[in-house]
């Protein structure tokens, strides 16, 4: 039996359709338009609009509760960047009515500092010496456990005794594109910036907080083949600790932002969501809600910020590529709001209905 969402508005990538009907059997969408056959369960949109469920493409997992209230605020996929273990991810992957998870399995990160007092940092996964093999070896063994992408910390001391090398990191980004990953790196600092790029790395997390990102890193991350996640709602958490601005200034990373955006950087949202890091916990679902009013005060405009939680992902990363747009043949994760997020982004806040992959969640 198929389930059928009538006389609702669907969000194409650019605007909201008229009304129309949305169907979709066994997890996938089957037909958008037509008639609502009978013997089917139907859900009335009228009046409310349909997106693709969210993708929050930053988070730490923790625990199930995790996932129960991030589909409550229609996330439906989160993109793990450092799990408490392996096989916590592996038994919460694709719980029927609860937000599908991807992971990077662990991080590589270079030796000591004040990092394990706050993370989890496994002794394994420090990268000590020059010698490539320690990169190769620590993506392989990521592979090894079902990781979908690889992630690299660079932090400058004191969080480490010293931050990883451009030489030191290329091993891992060139391993990491042999085995079809993409490389994710934790970058807090202009120094980290330059040395994800100079390594061939992917995708930057973070914004820093002290400084204006210089107009020659937005020029090189802006040429269509890196990607941004700016978790604005943890850069500010971890600022607003400290109001005499010794944490940073929150205005630098939304001026970041706004910079990237004005220079076509392709941005998508993630929020950082955790509760592993002991300076500053953000809580899973709400925190994505926020982020996405902190992109449109940074300047990116209600659409383009629907689209960098869900079709962008969805094209630049391979393994979500099933998600993210409403269209025939995608998954059925999907998101029914009250209001137009076209025109307010807020109205992502309004949520009535979530399904994914076709089961209905309990919120």
């Amino acid at each position: 039996m198929a389930t059928i969402i009538k006389n609702v508005r669907v969000f194409d990538g650019e605007k909201l359709t008229a009304p129309t009907n949305v169907s979709f059997e066994n997890g996938f969408i089957t037909t958008i338009g037509g008639d609502v056959p009978a013997d089917n369960e139907v859900f009335d949109g009228q009046g409310q609009t349909l997106l693709a469920g969210y993708i929050d493409a930053h988070i730490h997992l923790n625990d199930i509760d995790n996932l129960k209230r991030s589909v409550r605020c229609g996330v439906t996929t989160m993109m793990d960047m450092q799990p408490t273990s392996v096989e916590l991810v592996d038994s919460l992957r694709e719980l029927p009515g609860l937000t599908s998870v991807t992971t990077c399995a662990s991080v590589a990160v270079g030796p000591g500092g004040l990092l394990p007092k706050v993370v989890i940092i496994r002794d394994e996964d420090v990268i000590h010496g020059t010698d490539p093999q320690e990169g190769i070896s620590f993506v392989d063994r990521m592979v090894e456990k079902g990781a979908e992408y690889t992630k690299v910390i660079l932090e400058m001391p004191p969080a480490t005794e010293k931050m990883l090398t451009v030489e030191q990191v290329r091993p891992i980004a060139e391993r990491s594109h042999e085995k079809g990953k993409l490389v994710f790196v934790h970058t807090t600092t202009e120094p980290a910036w330059r040395t994800a790029l100079e390594a061939g790395c992917d995708v930057m997390n973070h914004l820093p907080r002290r400084a204006v990102l210089p107009d020659d890193i937005v020029e090189a991350v802006s040429d269509g083949k890196h990607y941004v996640i700016p978790t604005l709602i943890m850069m500010k958490g971890l600022i607003d600790q400290k109001p005499d601005g010794s944490n940073g200034v929150f205005q630098y990373c939304l001026d970041s932002l706004r910079k990237l955006h004005e220079a076509g950087a392709i941005i998508i949202a993630g929020s950082d969501a955790n509760l592993t890091n002991k300076s500053n916990n953000v809580e899973h679902g709400t925190s994505f809600l926020t982020e996405l009013e902190l992109m449109v005060s940074a300047g990116m405009t209600p659409v383009e910020v629907l689209k960098s939680m869900g079709e962008t992902p969805a094209k630049y990363f391979p393994f979500l590529s099933d998600r993210g747009t409403i269209e025939v043949g995608k998954r059925a994760d999907l998101v029914l709001v009250e209001g137009d997020p076209t025109q307010n982004i807020s109205a992502c806040c309004n949520i009535q209905k979530v399904w994914v992959k076709g089961v209905e969640a309990v919120i």
